[in-house]
């Protein structure tokens, strides 16, 4: 480098150069489509996250709802088929 391009400037905030084709307004304008755009993502990720959370724990409660009916099944000498439904089969072989 020359001495001439070294000193040209001597604060560094005069190097930073907009390159575009964009008025002033139009960035302004550009920036806060972006931000709320940007906004509406997070928005939409922590949407998704929360119904995420509600599936594991409207799983955790069937699974645990679940594991309840086994251990009363025990007691009582019923079965319970781990169906979508749930249904109660009676065991006949532990009479």
């Amino acid at each position: 480098m020359t001495d001439v391009f070294e000193f040209s400037e001597y604060e560094r905030d005069k190097f930073i150069y907009e390159f575009t084709d964009m008025t002033p307004e139009q960035v302004i304008e550009k920036k806060a489509k972006l931000e709320a755009y940007n906004k509406e993502q997070e928005e939409k990720k922590l949407q998704q996250q929360r119904q995420k959370l509600k599936k594991l724990q409207s799983r955790k409660k069937q699974y645990q709802l679940l594991s309840l009916k086994k251990k009363i099944s025990q007691k009582n000498n019923v079965c319970y088929s781990a169906g979508a439904d749930s249904q109660i089969i009676k065991d006949e072989t532990k009479n």
